[in-house]
């Protein structure tokens, strides 16, 4: 029994195993406590860490198991630089795999604040998370190669040519993409903003890494590349604090002077009754060849079109309704004719001339 104790195999075999149980009952048990009490913090960075760790592989802990009993044997002495090596690319396959669960976390998080306070724009955290994974991966595969002895220097100067020339033939791709990271960091419009462009009008269903797509008000949908989009004038709707609303109400020539002004103070009156608006003007505006036109211009206190029109035409109505209670007309094209008759001295000559 003593000398399979001092056996530098049986210890290195015994703490191996001992390591490895270890690991397995921190991850099964320890993080899964510590995972329900971190739930009741409102820190991120305390779940992200316990959520990332959580997802340490088995595989990890075996190499790192086998490396820890590996040092305690003998026959340590005459491969150490493979085994180092072996053993840090699987330690950073797992950092690659805690990173990448991480930034998953991290976004999430970021998800449900950003939803609590701007829900349409939450669907750009997954352009975002997708860049961060890739750009993370990419240091961590260059730190990788780099310290199990690979140059890395030649590699990044053929990936820097190539990246070149890659950019050349993918620039419509990239030009979109880089659109695309604009219209999220700039956010000239959001998920769920109605936005006029050009002739075409609707409401922004999703934003992609190449187009954006838009539901126009006949139902189809508009699919636009984020190059020409950002090209383009844009009017977001949904921005508008409020809604401007003016129009005219014409009076024949035949109206007096005082009807004129007790059609402006009707009209007035009936504007300032409203709620929800803002009046800002209502004068006799011009005279045209067949009306009087008096202008009216007030504010509708939110963006929402709906309530807009039912204002709109709720003062409508109200006008038209004591317009005719006090008799007043409203004007309409008209054509006069004139009949007059010659004096008899012209119709004499017109006639010898004929």
């Amino acid at each position: 029994m003593d000398e399979i104790r001092a056996n530098p195999h049986f210890i290195g075999s015994v703490i191996a195993l001992v390591m490895y149980v270890s690991l397995f009952f921190i991850k099964k048990i320890f993080f899964s406590q510590l995972e329900k009490i971190i739930n009741r913090t409102s820190n991120r960075v305390d779940d992200v860490l316990v959520y990332s760790f959580a997802h340490t592989t088995h595989i990890f802990m075996l190499v790192c198991s086998a490396y820890m009993g590996f040092q305690f044997m003998p026959e340590h002495h005459i491969y150490p630089t493979w085994s180092w090596r072996i053993f840090f690319v699987v330690m950073m396959m797992q950092v690659g795999i805690w990173g990448l669960y991480g930034i998953k976390k991290w976004m999430q998080l970021s998800f449900n604040r950003k939803r609590k306070r701007d829900p349409a724009s939450a669907s750009s955290i997954n352009i975002v998370e997708l860049m961060l994974k890739f750009t993370f991966l990419a240091i961590v595969f260059m730190f990788t190669l780099h310290n199990i002895g690979i140059q890395v220097t030649t590699m990044i100067a053929g990936l820097g040519i190539g990246g070149v020339a890659i950019a050349l033939a993918m620039q419509n791709i990239l030009g979109d993409l880089f659109s695309s990271l604009s219209i999220i960091l700039d956010k000239p419009f959001v998920v769920g903003d109605f936005i006029i462009l050009g002739e075409w009008l609707g409401e922004v269903e999703h934003i992609g890494l190449k187009t954006t797509r838009i539901r126009s008000l006949g139902g189809e949908q508009i699919i636009i590349s984020n190059s020409d989009l950002l090209g383009s004038r844009i009017r977001n709707m949904k921005r508008m604090h409020e809604r401007r609303s003016n129009f005219f109400i014409s009076l024949p020539h035949e109206s007096t002077p005082e009807e004129i002004k007790r059609a402006v103070e009707i009209i007035t009156a009936v504007v300032l009754s409203k709620k929800q608006i803002r009046f800002d003007r209502c004068h006799f505006f011009r005279v045209t060849t067949h009306s009087l036109d008096i202008e009216v211009v007030y504010f509708v206190l939110t963006d929402d079109y709906n309530i807009h029109m039912d204002i709109q035409q709720s003062i409508l109505l109200d006008v038209h309704q004591v317009f005719r209670a006090e008799n007043i007309d409203y004007a309409y094209p008209v054509q006069k004719t004139h009949f007059f008759t010659l004096p008899p001295h012209q119709h004499q000559n017109r006639t010898t001339l004929t």
